[in-house]
């Protein structure tokens, strides 16, 4: 008896709720129900479901009530011993079973009384994005995946500074450093000037750990300045010059890439490493290592 007082509870607590905003739809009664509708009244889901949930208690203490009643009569009249425990275990348990019910509602209500509440009516979330870029406003738009060339763009004192701030920690990885191979291009100029405030932190960082790992100074040649097609604020996208030492590092991954010709490719890890010769796709102004995460 405890069991089924307990699963009735349970049951009507296992109500699904969707969170999708939606008209609730009426629905005739055909039958009067109790604490829900008489009938030929109209009802919904929301209603609906609170009144089977308070139905559920009633019926478990009702339920409760009467196996107190039938273990009441069995216990006075028989004399048999094992009946009267029998009667007094059925007592316990309905007593018990009620006690869980109603216990289990106070300590949800206790809690937040909307614990209790049965809503169908849940609002959608409204979930706000936010893009973040290093230094400052850049543009990001219009260029790479079909977006055509980034055009050059202006730089804020603001970010000037920024710029060199990254350089000059390029400058000092150790203990190899990288080194960028023009100034910015503070007046939105597209050649002749390059820009690394604007890339990423996992872009800066794979260029010092692959300076360290070639054992040589590597020089970055193109970064978040416009004129190019696949590189770009907030792109982990940039140019490293090819020179012998980084070669041959390559080149233990792909042989090719000891004397690359264009489109040789050397995959470390998530890193793919491009060789593009100068004119070959019609921006690039010299031989290239396009370094893309």
């Amino acid at each position: 008896m405890n069991k089924l007082i307990i699963s009735i509870f349970f049951l009507a607590l296992a109500v699904p709720v969707l969170a999708q905003e939606a008209k609730p739809t009426d629905y005739t009664m055909l039958a009067p129900i109790p604490q829900l509708a008489t009938e030929g009244e109209k009802t919904n889901a929301v209603t609906y479901v609170t009144g089977l949930f308070k139905l559920a208690i009633g019926l478990a203490g009702a339920l409760a009530v009467v196996m107190i009643i039938y273990a009441g009569i069995k216990y006075m009249s028989t004399d048999a011993f094992s009946g009267k425990e029998e009667a007094k275990g059925v007592i316990e348990n309905a007593l018990w079973g009620l006690g869980l019910a109603i216990a289990a509602w106070l300590i949800l209500y206790t809690i937040n009384p909307k614990l209790v509440e049965i809503k169908f009516d849940i609002a959608p979330q409204q979930i706000a994005t936010t893009t973040t870029t290093l230094g400052g406003d850049l543009p990001g738009g219009g260029w790479g995946g079909g977006g055509g060339i980034l055009p050059g763009y202006p730089l804020s004192p603001e970010q000037v500074a920024e710029n060199t701030q990254i350089r000059d920690k390029l400058k000092n990885n150790k203990p190899y450093p990288v080194l960028v191979n023009n100034d910015p291009c503070a007046t939105g100029g597209t050649i002749g000037c390059t820009n690394v405030v604007g890339l990423p932190d996992s872009a800066l960082t794979s260029a010092k750990i692959l300076a360290n790992a070639c054992k040589c100074t590597i020089t970055i040649t193109g970064g978040t300045e416009g004129g190019h097609s696949n590189h770009g604020p907030g792109r982990a996208a940039f140019d490293l010059s090819p020179i012998g030492a980084l070669n041959t590092f390559l080149s233990k991954t792909n042989p090719q890439a000891a004397f690359p010709s264009n489109g040789a490719k050397v995959r470390i890890g998530t890193t793919v490493y491009t060789f593009e010769t100068a004119g070959a796709n019609g921006r690039a102004t010299a031989n290239h290592w396009h370094v893309e995460l």
